[in-house]
């Protein structure tokens, strides 16, 4: 609010409240995501627009890259648009490629945001990560977790909370 009162551009741009409602319809309604930034500590907004079918154009580093893959569809695996090259041109390549495949036709396209949709549900399920990272600890400490297991003269209430 305060950079469009400096700059005087009230007429040229929307703002309002976060609402999460709002925010849903929003990547429901996209196509894309674009996330043009070299670093991003979470990338939640690309996970959160393949889960709605808004495919990532985004640099390929950190938390993008660990989420997002540059859509390959002949090998039906991918998905977004990833540039390397984190100038004009990279993002431009990218850019490019996501229109390309925006004006395939839809029996080519939409197979693959169904895919995308449907791998999204299970990669970004906070059970699912969950687990990968209990397997992770488990291969660090090249042994199995131990689960806590409360002993004579705990309560009840807290046995069953453990």
């Amino acid at each position: 609010r305060v950079l469009v009162r400096r700059f005087n551009v009230a007429h040229r741009v929307a703002l309002t409240d976060f609402d999460s409602r709002f925010s849903r319809l929003a990547y429901a309604a996209a196509d894309f995501v674009l996330m043009p930034m070299r670093r991003d500590p979470c990338a939640m907004p690309c996970k959160i627009g393949q889960r709605y079918g808004a495919l990532p154009i985004a640099y390929d580093a950190g938390a993008v890259h660990d989420c997002t893959a540059h859509l390959q569809m002949a090998a039906d695996r991918g998905s977004g648009f990833l540039f390397e090259h984190f100038d004009a041109n990279g993002l431009l390549w990218a850019v490019d490629q996501a229109m390309a495949f925006h004006q395939l036709p839809p029996e080519m396209r939409v197979p693959q945001v169904s895919r995308i949709m449907r791998e999204s549900l299970v990669r970004f399920d906070p059970h699912y990560t969950s687990r990968q990272i209990i397997a992770l600890y488990e291969r660090v400490l090249n042994r199995p977790l131990v689960h806590c297991n409360p002993g004579p003269g705990v309560s009840t209430e807290a046995k069953e909370a453990a």
